[in-house]
């Protein structure tokens, strides 16, 4: 069973977003693919496998399922963070280090976002993604899958999310839904709410909830997030892509934008220790290929695009302060004839992030 494989055997158990499962996509199209059975054993042996790194806030293999009945999701909020005014900053530039702190010599990055013992941080994600239909029930998220052309499309909202133990040794918790809730429809569809949506992809309000020991366990990696899972990880950013850039040395011309991938993917996870967000943040600004797109206060936007498999333009909100994602969008180039309109992203992602006293 090689890596994507293994993705769609997860996705069918947990209900894995689409970016994700794309990203895995074009991560074999970007040269890993069916012919190189080495490179798939080097892949699989190594403790920080980027396709379970993908998935770390949205779900995980079970080893205990819970389901809730939810009929209403909460609404995602943004609980208070300790946040500094920080200036923009143009690809490049580097993050000013932290200074010692006073009278004990020890340096603190991203203060505030590191919980205590005992507490745990929590992280909320609200997804919407295109999914189209054609004439006869089918219903695919990438328009190209079609084999004739979609007669329309909708946006559908999804919920998720993970708790870390401040110690990471310690249990996880994740849960899934509710899911498929109709937000907008386009095409032969469009100014209906929905009702062409109920018998293809029906509204779920069960919560999925799934706990592990040790970082989030997708049953074939060491725990994702856990105590020793970035250890191998460089901190300094030009060390960090260097050593991504190794480990895809078998990518050739899809290798730079299969580091850009892992890179946005620990990101977008938002559960790596303080000190590896500065260094990915850092790795980030460096490469060349994320331009500011646009700024609100510490949170900056950067557009990272991608043509080597599945083009597509991403762009990700990070709290420069916090080192957290905010959230991200993916516009895929692919054309749909005009069926959706070009300002409406095929993915689009948002957190809410706190540190809390407890699990529940």
């Amino acid at each position: 069973m090689d890596v994507f494989e293994r993705v769609r055997e997860v996705n069918a158990g947990a209900g894995l977003t689409e970016d994700r499962i794309s990203g895995a996509r074009s991560r074999l199209l970007d040269g890993i693919d069916a012919g190189r059975t080495a490179e798939r054993k080097r892949l699989a042996r190594r403790p920080m496998l980027v396709i379970a790194g993908a998935v770390a806030t949205v779900a995980a293999v079970t080893a205990t399922v819970v389901v809730i009945n939810q009929p209403v999701a909460p609404a995602p909020r943004v609980e208070a963070v300790p946040v500094s005014p920080g200036d923009p900053r143009t690809p490049g530039e580097r993050i000013p280090k932290p200074v010692p702190t006073v009278g004990t010599g020890a340096t603190e990055v991203f203060p505030g976002t590191t919980p205590q013992p005992g507490q745990y941080l929590k992280i909320t994600a609200t997804e919407e993604s295109i999914f189209y239909r054609d004439g006869n029930g089918g219903v695919n998220q990438w328009f190209s899958n079609f084999g004739t052309p979609p007669i329309a499309a909708a946006v559908m909202r999804g919920y998720s999310s993970t708790t870390m133990p401040a110690d990471r040794s310690g249990e996880w918790i994740s849960s899934r839904g509710p899911s498929s809730e109709f937000v907008q429809a386009f095409g032969a569809d469009e100014g209906t709410l929905g009702s062409a949506w109920s018998s293809v992809l029906p509204y779920s309000p069960a919560v999925i909830e799934s706990r592990s020991v040790g970082g989030l366990d997708y049953g074939y990696t060491p725990g994702v997030g856990g105590p020793n899972y970035y250890d191998a990880q460089p901190r300094d950013p030009q060390a960090l892509w260097n050593y991504w850039y190794d480990f895809f040395s078998q990518a050739q011309s899809g290798r730079e934008e299969s580091v850009l991938y892992s890179i946005l993917d620990v990101l977008k996870s938002n559960i790596a220790p303080a000190d590896v967000r500065s260094a990915y943040l850092e790795a980030l600004q460096t490469s060349g290929r994320a331009a500011v797109d646009s700024t609100n206060g510490s949170v900056v936007t950067y557009a990272v695009q991608f043509s080597d498999a599945d083009a597509r333009t991403e762009r990700i909100s990070i709290d420069t302060s916090t080192g957290w994602v905010m959230g991200y969008t993916i516009k895929y180039l692919n054309a749909d004839g005009g069926l959706v309109p070009g300002g409406v992203p095929n993915v689009r992602v948002t957190y809410a992030l706190s540190i809390v006293p407890s699990a529940q």
